[in-house]
């Protein structure tokens, strides 16, 4: 039981100090009269990632086992690395963007 207190304790410190400054990143790259929307599209996309993360990553690891879960994970965050600048580059060219 101390483990799992100290890591809830961990894990929220950690969202404390993380969630207000991403919130405050999509505030900032959202036009002012859409800034709801993106928040509650993020904020959602939290809620479906949290349900549907568990549940992939179970199937992957019954039909591919260990080696097959960290290959694929490691493939879509190569993926996912590649296509950030393709996705960031436009955003940091609209007037007005705020990245701090």
């Amino acid at each position: 039981m101390p483990g799992h207190l100290a890591a809830t304790v961990v894990l929220g410190g950690g969202e404390l100090l993380m969630f207000g400054r991403i919130y405050a990143q999509v505030s900032g790259i959202a036009p002012e009269h859409a800034r709801a929307r993106y928040l509650s599209v993020y904020g959602t996309s939290w809620g479906f990632a949290l349900v549907l993360a568990p549940l992939c990553a179970t199937r992957l690891i019954a039909y591919a086992g260990p080696t097959g879960l960290w290959g694929t994970l490691a493939l879509i965050a190569l993926l996912l690395a590649v296509a950030q600048p393709l996705v960031v580059r436009p955003l940091l060219g609209r007037p007005g963007l705020t990245t701090r």
